[in-house]
């Protein structure tokens, strides 16, 4: 292993070529840290000018870039941390060089830096001393194949327009050439001495490595800067390791890619959710498997760790799974998947609104306990009785003991107990709770699960509600005068404002329309609505909401909702 600080410009004119590998991570620095790194820079430049006491040895740290040497091109780095730091310094530099070799600054005095520059992007031949503009340093096989072809773009002579380019790449690259505009547009005289200082004074420790079991071993304890590695980078990192056969390696980086893809929703960027959330998933089931009820460890050191570090090293099976764990929740998340009816569809998103997202957790092991066992998960006759016993479950637990960990014991008792016997036992007394004096007050009491407790409500009520967009409604109106609401007052109106019976679901096109209305002339608003719940307070006798209508609906979702749970615990 080496380990040499070097400049910037000594390690990426060093004549070595960087490979950003298939199972690295796509780019994902965005303006933010982009921002701050040449906030950074520029602080560090005005600093050595402006101090007398700096010297030629004050330098500026940018981290570590670990790597390896690629056994079939002894010239080529393999990075396995750093890629993002890299890439951005490449795409930084690449700005610099075009604004140093555009006419608009060229000058005899920094002419120099233009070679300088290239040199850190392409490779240089010293017999016609020209840069090889076809032959850049740093390659990216990460990336989907419109992201690579920007970048490839960004590293070739001639640019041209990406403007409209959403990439990343593109989207930093000019962010780096603005602020290489506005430097120079009002320091043009300091152009020479920010070239020196950006080649000379950043310095970077390239760590690298002999072989891809030591890279990975010091990959596992580092971190990009600004963007923590996330467990699902580590276990990927394990998983490729792991693979001998050079095809299957391939095979592996190309499913990882597939799987990243399809996570991302078209329309945002944003994803629905990440690889670490599918992990999560299969430690639970791989704990399952097992009748494992014991405390939960950390993703990191479950699968790298104790009697579960193995699991990884049958990688078919596991990225199979992680596959099919994948498609269940994506058709789950976007309610698309045809096979379940509209009673099991409306718990599920009932669910979604529960104070806590662990609830998936035994979701996944009995979709994997039904596959195991030969069971038919989406049957009717399976899905439907476990969701309603387990929404109930999740519910009164919560009524008398709002706490995650309870929760955790609840769902690591139930899915041993799936495993050992073939019964969902959360090993508790519900019905103990239910009978308590005490459950109706604190059923009242728990605000943050209200969301869920009138999702619930709605689909108890009206079993043939299809699954519609909307928001809650506050039926006395959250903004409200005195003129308008006779009998009602501001101790009133904040004592009952946000009580469950003056709460329901409403599209937010007809809420807005609904606005904060006279009751009377909300109804009308409300037969538009395609929530039938809605469409029946249209038909409310009165066209006044008052506190003794919150109260009696208030009863009336309490007296609902504790029969369905004392029906399904």
């Amino acid at each position: 292993m080496q380990v040499n600080k070097q400049s910037v410009r000594e390690l990426l004119a060093s004549g070595k070529s960087f490979l950003v590998p298939e199972y690295q991570r796509p780019y994902s620095w965005k303006q933010e840290q982009c921002e701050t790194l040449w906030e950074d820079i520029m602080n560090f430049f005005k600093n050595t000018q402006e101090n007398q006491d700096s010297s030629d040895d004050d330098e500026y740290f940018l981290g570590s870039v670990v790597s390896f040497i690629d056994e079939n091109n002894k010239n080529t780095l393999e990075i396995i941390d750093g890629q993002q730091r890299i890439t951005t310094l490449s795409l930084l530099f690449r700005a610099l060089y075009e604004k140093a070799n555009g006419q608009e600054y060229k000058k005899d005095e920094t002419k120099g830096y233009i070679k300088a520059f290239g040199k850190c992007l392409w490779k240089y031949d010293e017999g016609s001393e020209n840069l090889e503009f076809k032959k850049p340093h740093l390659t990216s096989r990460v990336v989907l194949d419109s992201d690579n072809e920007i970048l490839q773009q960004i590293l070739s002579e001639n640019i041209g327009d990406i403007k409209q380019s959403k990439s990343l790449y593109a989207r930093n690259f000019i962010f780096f050439c603005e602020r290489v505009d506005e430097f120079i547009s009002s320091s043009f005289d300091m152009w020479g001495e920010f070239c020196k200082t950006i080649l000379n004074k950043l310095v970077i420790l390239p760590i690298e490595c002999n072989n891809q079991e030591n890279a990975m071993r010091i990959f596992t304890t580092l971190n990009d800067r600004g963007m923590p590695l996330s467990d699902s980078d580590i276990i990927k990192g394990r998983i490729y390791a792991s693979i001998q056969d050079k095809n299957e390696k391939e095979a592996f980086a190309s499913k990882w890619k597939e799987l990243e893809s399809k996570l991302v929703i078209e329309d945002t960027g944003e994803k629905y959710f990440v690889m670490d959330f599918l992990f999560v998933q299969y430690m639970h089931i791989t704990r399952a498997r097992n009748l494992d009820s014991s405390n939960e460890v950390g993703l990191r050191r479950f699968y790298t760790t104790g009697k579960y570090k193995n699991v990884l090293k049958d990688s078919q099976k596991v990225m199979q799974e992680i596959e099919e764990l994948q498609e269940l929740w994506l058709s789950i998340d976007k309610f698309e998947n045809e096979r379940l009816n509209l009673q099991a569809t409306q718990m599920f998103d009932t669910l979604y609104f529960y104070p806590s997202d662990y609830w998936k957790t035994l979701v996944s092991v009995y979709y994997f306990y039904c596959k195991d066992k030969g069971l038919d998960f989406f049957s009717e006759k399976n899905i439907l009785p476990f969701l309603r016993h387990y929404v109930a479950t999740l519910f009164v637990q919560y009524v008398q003991t709002p706490s995650r960990n309870n929760i955790r014991i609840l769902i690591f008792n139930a899915y041993v107990s799936l495993y050992k016997n073939g019964l969902l036992d959360f090993g508790v007394d519900l019905q103990k709770y239910l009978s308590d004096e005490t459950f109706e007050n604190l059923f009242f009491e728990r605000q943050k699960i209200f969301t869920a407790f009138v999702t619930l409500h709605l689909y108890v009520k009206y079993p043939d509600q299809e699954i519609i967009d909307g928001e809650i409604e506050h039926i006395f109106p959250q903004k409200w005068q005195n003129t308008n609401y006779n009998g009602w007052n501001k101790a009133d109106a904040k004592k009952y404002l946000e009580q469950i019976g003056n709460k329901m679901w409403l599209e937010k096109k007809i809420n807005i329309q609904a606005g904060n209305g006279y009751f009377g002339k909300k109804k009308e608003k409300y037969k538009k609505s395609g929530f039938l719940e809605a469409r029946a307070l249209a038909e409310y006798p009165k066209d006044d909401w008052t506190k003794e209508d919150i109260e009696k609906r208030n009863e009336e979702i309490y007296i609902t909702l504790k029969a369905f749970f004392e029906e399904n615990v």
